[in-house]
């Protein structure tokens, strides 16, 4: 399959229903066409090997492939971008030579949605969600973390943060 910075093939336990990806459609010329999930039984997505012991490997095929989280998605998501920023939330997790680029450290980009702020370093897949507030310190730490698509996006905020989408 083609080596793509933009698009990665997911991990089984990704998967969920409501998960966006795209599979590739054999014809002249190839081409990627977008699908959801639509079940909790993930057979008809995954190779099957069996072995001779009885056991079996469950995997992805390479025909499918999740984008990659960007600016777009998150505003897709109802995150409204407010500033390039520079600030350390992952300082140390970064190759030292990263080409610097306007979406990549040192800078992250940040969005704001109602009390909330989000960071997004793209060149390492991770966020910060601020929840801003009267507190001592004046914000709360809600996730730090890896998210390397707006599907966990999507999930992390309504699952875990609650957080509604507009």
């Amino acid at each position: 399959m083609e080596n793509n910075k933009e698009y990665y093939t997911p991990e089984i336990d990704e998967l969920f229903v409501g998960y966006e990806y795209e599979v590739i459609m054999e014809g002249n010329p190839k081409t990627w066409v977008k699908m959801i999930v639509d079940s909790p039984r993930l057979d008809y997505l995954l190779n099957v090997k069996n072995f001779a012991n009885g056991s079996v490997e469950y995997s992805i095929p390479e025909c499918i492939r999740t984008k990659y989280l960007d600016k777009q998605d998150i505003e897709q998501q109802g995150w409204e971008f407010n500033l390039l920023g520079k600030d350390d939330w992952f300082k140390g997790q970064i190759h030292k030579d990263t080409p610097y680029e306007e979406l990549h450290y040192p800078f992250e980009l940040w969005f704001r949605l109602d009390k909330y702020w989000l960071g997004f370093y793209k060149a390492i897949h991770k966020i910060v969600i601020l929840e801003k507030g009267d507190f001592p310190n004046g914000q709360t730490i809600r996730f730090n973390g890896l998210c390397k698509s707006k599907n966990e996006l999507s999930k992390l905020m309504k699952d875990y943060l609650n957080i509604k989408t507009k």
